[in-house]
C-alpha cells in the first residue's frame, strides 16, 4: 500500500491534476473512480453496488467525461450477474444508486430553474435514461434466476428504451457533446486544447509516459489474473477490464488517461514490490 501511494506521485497525469493551487474538476473525478473500484471489492453486493453507483453519480454530475467509466463499472457488474445469479444485486443496486444519486444531486446543485436539455452536462433527458435502465434491471432481478439470453435481451431493451427517451426529448443530445460547436469556436478553441484530443496531439514526452505506464499496469493485471485462482482471478480480470476501457478512452481523449493512471497505480505498486524483493 505504501508503494502504491509512492507510485501515485510518479504518474504524470495524476501529479499534474493534484498540484498545489490547481483548481480543476479532474482530480475529483479521479477520486470518484477510486471510490467506485474500492466499493467493487466489498463482499456485500447491495452496499458495494450502491456506493459505486453514488460515486459515479457524483462523477457524472461533475462532468460527462466519466460516462465511459460508469458504463465500464456496469459492464463488470453485468458479467458478475451472468456468472452467478445471486450476484444480480450488484448491478441492480449500482444502477439504482446511480440514477437516484444523479436525480438528488441535480435537484441539489441545479434545482428546477434550469431544466433545459444541455447536451454537455447531465440534463433531464439523461436522468430519464438512467432511471429507465435502473427500473429495467430491477424488474429483471425480481425472479430468483433468469436465463442468460432473456437477461441480455431484457437489459438491452432497457438500454434502447432509455435511448429512445433521450431521442424523444432531446434528439440533439444523441450526437457527441461538441458536435454542435460553431466552426470558429471549434477552430480557435477546441482544436487547440490538446488535452481534449487524442494522445498523439499531446506533447511527446508527456504522452510517452502517460501512455506506457497504464499499459505496463494492464500487463501486470493480466499476469496476476493468469496466476491467481478462485475469486482473486475474477477480481484481477475485472480490474484489467476496467483499466483497459479507461486506457482506450484515454488514448482518444488524452486528459482522460488520468483515469487509467489512477487504476494503474495498484498493479505498478505490486510490480515495484516484487522488483525490490528480488
Amino acid at each position: 500500500a505504501v508503494l502504491v501511494c509512492l507510485v501515485l506521485m510518479m504518474l504524470p497525469m495524476i501529479v499534474v491534476q493534484f498540484r498545489p493551487l490547481r483548481i480543476d474538476h479532474h482530480s475529483w473525478q479521479m477520486l470518484t473512480i477510486a471510490l467506485a473500484v474500492w466499493a467493487l471489492s466489498w463482499r456485500k453486493p447491495a452496499q458495494g453496488g450502491a456506493v459505486a453507483g453514488l460515486a459515479m453519480a457524483a462523477g457524472l454530475m461533475i462532468s460527462l467525461e466519466v460516462i465511459f467509466m460508469s458504463a465500464a463499472f456496469a459492464l463488470v457488474l453485468f458479467l458478475r450477474w451472468l456468472r452467478d445469479q445471486s450476484a444480480r444485486w450488484w448491478l441492480v443496486s449500482y444502477l439504482q444508486a446511480l440514477a437516484l444519486g444523479m436525480v438528488v444531486l441535480f435537484v441539489a446543485t441545479r434545482g428546477w430553474a434550469d431544466i433545459a436539455q444541455h447536451c454537455d452536462v447531465i440534463s433531464p433527458a439523461h436522468l430519464g435514461f438512467f432511471v429507465i435502465v435502473a427500473l429495467g434491471a430491477g424488474a429483471l432481478a425480481v425472479p430468483a434466476a433468469i436465463p442468460r439470453i432473456p437477461l441480455i435481451v431484457g437489459l438491452g431493451v432497457s438500454g434502447l428504451a432509455g435511448l429512445a427517451f433521450i431521442a424523444s426529448f432531446a434528439p440533439q443530445c444523441m450526437a457527441p457533446p461538441f458536435a454542435g460547436l460553431d466552426p470558429l469556436v471549434r477552430e480557435f478553441w477546441y482544436l487547440n486544447v490538446s488535452e481534449g484530443r487524442p494522445f498523439w496531439h499531446a506533447p511527446t514526452l508527456t504522452a510517452i509516459a502517460a501512455v506506457v505506464q497504464p499499459l505496463i499496469a494492464l500487463a501486470v493485471a493480466l499476469y496476476l489474473a493468469g496466476n491467481s485462482h478462485a475469486w482473486t482471478r475474477e477480481w484481477w480480470l475485472e480490474y484489467a477490464l476496467l483499466l483497459g476501457i479507461a486506457y482506450i478512452a484515454g488514448l482518444m481523449t488524452f486528459r482522460s488517461i488520468a483515469f487509467a493512471s489512477i487504476l494503474a497505480a495498484l498493479p505498478i505498486g505490486w510490480l515495484l514490490m516484487r522488483i525490490l524483493e528480488r
